[in-house]
This record gives C-alpha cells, structure tokens and sequence, in this order.
C-alpha cells in the first residue's frame, strides 16, 4: 500500500500551520505600516496648507491680515488634526529671523517652524509628546533642547514683500 503515515501528515500540517502563522503576522504588521504612512502624507498635507495660510498672510495687506500680523496670530500656536481624525496636533512658531551680521534685514524675516505629533492607532506616539488628559497627544520638550522635536517638521521663512 502507498500512502502517508499519520506522523507524516502531522508533520506537513505543523508546516502549514507555522507558515500561515507568519505569513498572517507579516499582514497585519505590513496593515500598520500601510496606516502610518497614510497617516503621515495627509499630516504633511496639513502642514504645508498651513505654511501656505501664513505665507498667504505676508502677502495680504488688510490690518487683520498682513506680515506684521503673523507673528501675533500665529507663534506658539497648536492645529488640532480633528479634521483627519487623528489624534494629535501640529505646533507653530514664528519668530523674527536672527541673521549673521544683523543690519536691520531681520526685521523682514520671519522664521516658521511646524512640526507635528501624533497618536498611532497602534498607540505609538509620533514626535516628542506624551498622552495628556483622556489619551489625547500633547507635545513635550522631554529632551530639554527648548523646541519641540518630530521627524516631521515643515521650516521655511516668510519675507516681507
């Protein structure tokens, strides 16, 4: 008689079951990764629409909105991501540009900075920032260098026109 043994069988059964088994956990790692990239273009999306607000701003020259107005209505400021339904902020800060060699120039420079946090669904927090009240993310200078730190960070300066 041809044929399998029983321990044959149990021994090609074991294989199937441990290579389902990884391949199963490599989908649902790889289902994370595809979500945190997703995460991170539309965050990006949302820094640069705000980098374009500002510069909008130096361009207009209403007394609401105009370059001298950016630094008030915008330094030390946080966007709520609510819109992307994530839950994290983006912090802004303007700041008048400190030039080498001075001569007055900085006076028509404004450095922006945004950078962005975030909660992973995963629960990974992306950027320098803890879980405040009720989850929410909340960013923290833990490393003490006086800004706050992401690997994503949008800088760009807005010159007077």
């Amino acid at each position: 008689m041809k044929g399998y043994t029983l321990i044959e069988i149990m021994l090609v059964s074991v294989i199937i079951v441990v290579v389902l088994t990884g391949v199963l956990s490599l989908q649902i790692w790889s289902s994370g990764v595809q979500a945190s990239a997703r995460h991170a273009s539309r965050v990006l999306a949302l820094m640069r629409t705000e980098m374009e607000e500002i510069k909008e701003t130096a361009r207009m020259s209403t007394p609401a909105r105009n370059f001298d107005t950016i630094i008030p209505t915008y330094n030390n400021t946080d966007v709520s991501f609510a819109p992307l339904n994530l839950n994290g902020i983006m912090h802004i800060n303007a700041s008048q540009a400190n030039l080498a060699g001075g001569g007055g120039a900085e006076a028509n420079l404004i450095d922006i900075r945004i950078v962005a946090g975030w909660v992973e669904t995963n629960g990974n927090i992306i950027g320098e920032g803890i879980r405040g009240g009720a989850g929410n993310f909340q960013f923290q200078d833990t490393n003490g260098n006086g800004q706050f730190d992401s690997p994503y960070v949008l800088i760009s300066a807005v010159a007077r026109r």
